[in-house]
């Protein structure tokens, strides 16, 4: 029934949800791999040019990169990073 099939996606979505925060924990602050900065010359547009709501939207991934020049920094960039 369609009951079963939403009680299933909601205990797998609270599986993924509890997955994920007993994950994070173990990842590395700094990371010495290349693909610490695999994004750093992929984007080609200029920050100036990125409107304010797709940098909004991409900063968990992207942020360091959209609002300004990439540098060095390995950490992984977080929602409370202060970058402005």
């Amino acid at each position: 029934t369609v009951e079963l099939v939403v009680q299933n996606l909601n205990r797998n979505v609270q599986r993924a949800k509890d997955a994920i925060t007993a994950l994070i924990p173990a990842i590395a602050d700094t990371r010495d791999c290349s693909c610490a900065h695999a994004l750093q010359s992929a984007i080609m547009t200029a920050p100036e040019f990125v409107p304010e709501e797709v940098k909004r939207k991409l900063e968990p991934l992207l942020g360091r990169y959209l609002d300004r020049r990439p540098t060095t920094d390995d950490r992984r960039p977080t929602l409370t990073d202060d970058k402005r």
